[in-house]
């Protein structure tokens, strides 16, 4: 039994794609909160846990890194990223502004097909795209 047995599940690999297979049952385990942040992820004991060599180990890191789920200190070994409100608000802002976006767009248009035309008189030369609002 070794350090990860209980919280990680293990898994029947395909030999081709052990990386990628790696790489997610890994992103699983840090989603879940199984791997905290700040956790340093032992190569050795995760080749014994998943019965796999170095080669499809460090390639999940690698892919792990550049998801920004897993940061590599060289002579140290890989490490659950720390999330910080900064990374926080560089990731989810430009989203969340495409979502209300959207939203709002989509509440004009069932606003527009529910007769209520005439609050959008003033907002059409406003709107250019085709199907979105003004008809």
């Amino acid at each position: 039994m070794n350090k990860y047995s209980g919280k990680i599940k293990s898994m029947d690999f395909k030999p081709q794609v052990l990386g990628e297979q790696v790489s997610q049952i890994l992103i699983d385990a840090i989603l879940e909160g199984s791997l905290k942040q700040g956790d340093q992820l032992i190569e050795a004991d995760l080749q014994k846990h998943f019965n796999v060599s170095r080669s499809p180990l460090r390639e999940a890191f690698r892919e792990l890194e550049k998801k920004g789920l897993v940061e590599i200190i060289p002579r140290k070994g890989a490490f659950v990223r720390t999330v910080t409100t900064k990374d926080i608000k560089e990731k989810l802002t430009t989203p969340l502004i495409l979502v209300g976006g959207v939203r709002s767009l989509q509440l004009a248009e069932k606003l527009y097909d529910e007769g209520y035309a005439d609050y959008f008189s003033m907002s059409r030369p406003f709107i250019r795209e085709p199907g979105l609002v003004a008809r």
